[in-house]
């Protein structure tokens, strides 16, 4: 059987203690990335709208993970729709 963490959106501090105690695990981390316009708008289509100034501070912590914060580092970048 294969485990998986999943965590989105945390810092690198947070992600190192929650994986500390599992020294044996194989850790991917995939990176993906949209245009803003794009997310902006699938935003505006849920059916639960997160707020503006919540995104925005979330866009002042957000930065690109470097490839040593996991064993396999995926970065997907997304230009379009």
């Amino acid at each position: 059987m294969t485990e998986a963490l999943v965590i989105a959106t945390l810092s690198f501090q947070v992600f190192f203690v929650c994986l500390s105690p599992f020294p044996r695990f194989h850790v991917t981390l995939v990176y993906v990335e949209s245009l803003y316009e794009r997310q902006a708008t699938q935003n505006k289509n849920r059916d639960h709208v997160v707020p503006d100034r919540v995104i925005g501070r979330m866009r002042e912590q957000w930065s690109v993970p470097d490839p040593f914060e996991a064993h396999d580092v995926i970065f997907e970048v997304s230009g379009g729709a």
